[in-house]
């Protein structure tokens, strides 16, 4: 492996190497990133980074010592300036010393000699567990709204545990003042508003548990927002066709992008949808798909759009890399992954943005809304538009309602079969 990395470099790199201690170790490790899918030039940086930590932790190793973070922090600013000098280049510090990090803890965590950062959790962290445990296995909240509680109450944890005060003296005027410090770090009405609920739900949990029977979580006051106030915040179908057409090339991020486009706005999917879909969930005997919905956890079955069954079958063939993992959509780059609901919200927001496409929002969830928009516009009812996107409520699909259908009628079907 090492004589593959070095072979073009002098011989004295090569030797310097595989001479260094550990190399069995070293050398193992590098073939689990080879595995992972690294390229040559990454899989060099990794062996530079644990020749380094060999080298610089030798006594820790082989005593079995663990190694602190900060030690091996301190370590990587010094192995980052090394290669600056030796390189005779500029380097991207952040990326660098990330990358450092990365894998020299990784390294010495597979050979038992990195000690773990233990951060203790705060003395109001108890609470914040049982909340949520109760929110997901007694209400069967979906994981993101799990998310969304589990910020917003361990902000109001941080801002309070300023106090020293414990979780009982809390009182509504120390809510009031958490909420004037995020309005005035820029959140929005809606926002506020959500941040309100989210506080009744959890001082309503703690009124009935009894850990705060004083507080009356109705006196927790938000902006009034309407449930129509707003229209969907989503691209114009033209500009949906444009978006998918940018795809149309043989590049292999293109070729894995434009199946993922043709998805979000054919069948409205949110991006958790996309992300979980599963090989195992498209039957291409039958030509169906099934969408496992991320918020009602229903699982629906659809027929399979032939341009879209084209589009995830030519990239199954020519793009995807080879790994176990069952998920349809996989990183490009290195480490092999699963493809992150992060990762999709890039994809479609920097095409977008490349393409000098407007809006208030410029994610995966704008296409859902572009695609239930352009359904009803078409003429589809909206209980069909609803089951489509997984609604369990009418209301939940009534904003669409609100948009210019005579306008829209101009845009016209687009055909996909032209895209591949």
């Amino acid at each position: 492996m090492l004589k593959m990395l070095f072979s073009d470099i002098r011989n004295g790199v090569l030797s310097a190497h595989q001479s260094g201690p550990f190399l069995d170790e070293r050398v193992r490790f590098i073939e689990l990133r080879f595995k992972d899918g690294y390229d040559e030039l990454r899989l060099a940086n990794v062996a530079r980074v644990l020749l380094w930590v060999a080298h610089s932790f030798h006594a820790d190793i082989v005593k079995k010592k663990p190694v602190k973070a900060i030690r091996l922090k301190a370590s990587g600013a010094r192995w980052f300036q090394k290669q600056c000098r030796c390189r005779n280049r500029k380097a991207n510090r952040a990326k660098y010393l990330n990358l450092f990090q990365l894998e020299a803890s990784s390294w010495l965590r597979s050979i038992g000699v990195f000690e773990e950062e233990l951060k203790r959790p705060n003395r109001l962290h108890k609470y914040l567990i049982k909340y949520l445990n109760a929110m997901e296995q007694d209400l069967g909240y979906a994981a993101d709204t799990i998310k969304n509680k589990r910020k917003i109450i361990s902000d109001l944890f941080s801002s309070y545990l300023s106090k020293g005060l414990p979780l009982a003296a809390i009182r509504i005027a120390d809510l009031d003042l958490f909420m004037l410090k995020l309005s005035r770090h820029g959140y929005c009405r809606r926002s506020m508003a959500t941040v309100a609920s989210e506080l009744r739900s959890f001082m309503r949990f703690a009124r009935q548990v009894g850990w705060c029977p004083h507080i009356r979580p109705e006196a927790i006051d938000g902006p009034r927002v309407y449930r129509s106030e707003s229209i969907p915040a989503g691209p114009s179908w033209e500009e949906v066709k444009q978006l998918i057409g940018s795809a149309d090339t043989d590049r292999s991020v293109d070729v894995r992008d434009l199946p993922i486009l043709m998805l979000f706005a054919t069948y409205g999917m949110r991006a958790a949808e996309v992300a979980n879909l599963r090989l195992e969930d498209i039957d291409w005997q039958r030509s169906q798909i099934k969408i496992r919905h991320a918020k009602n956890h229903r699982t629906q079955t659809f027929p399979l759009v032939p341009t879209v069954g084209n589009a995830i079958l030519h990239y199954l063939r020519a793009g995807r890399p080879r790994c176990d993992f069952r998920e349809v959509f996989i990183n490009l780059t290195p480490p092999i992954k699963p493809i992150s609901r992060g990762s999709l919200h890039h994809v479609v927001e920097g095409r977008m943005r490349k393409l000098g496409i407007r809006g208030l929002h410029r994610g995966p969830h704008s296409l859902r809304h572009a695609c239930a928009t352009h359904l009803l516009a078409e003429g589809f009812s909206m209980k069909h538009v609803g089951d489509q996107l997984g609604h369990v409520s009418s209301k939940s699909t009534s904003t669409y309602a609100k948009v210019d259908f005579n306008q829209l009628q101009i845009v016209a079907d687009f055909n996909f079969g032209g895209v591949l």
